[in-house]
């Protein structure tokens, strides 16, 4: 990823759903994308090329999302996706489970427990 992409944009539903997460439970949003990143994954969840994403929203730089551990979360995605993630799909791919794991119910009480 860091050598694929320096920005990711996640969708405006995503970006409403972390302002709100923020004010509620003061965490960053960065830290809550990336939980709600593995959550999703940890779900199941499954990036599809004829899938619409939406990535008109709030715009991440590649290292603020991940931090030092950005080559730990693409080696991850790697081995999720099996090594067949397309170089043109990584922003898409990240914004589809961060708002994934955003719109689960139990997102909160997992963040919570």
């Amino acid at each position: 990823m860091g050598d694929l992409i320096t920005k990711i944009n996640i969708s405006k539903k995503a970006t409403a759903l972390l302002t709100q997460l923020h004010a509620q439970l003061g965490l960053r949003p960065n830290i809550l994308a990336r939980n709600a990143l593995v959550l999703s994954m940890q779900n199941g969840d499954h990036f599809r090329s004829n899938i619409e994403v939406d990535t008109s929203g709030k715009e991440f730089n590649s290292y603020t999302l991940f931090g030092s551990n950005e080559k730990i979360y693409e080696m991850i995605l790697q081995q999720y996706y099996s090594g067949k993630l397309d170089n043109r799909e990584w922003g898409k791919v990240i914004s589809f489970h961060i708002e994934k794991g955003l719109i689960r119910e139990d997102f909160n009480t997992i963040l919570n427990s």
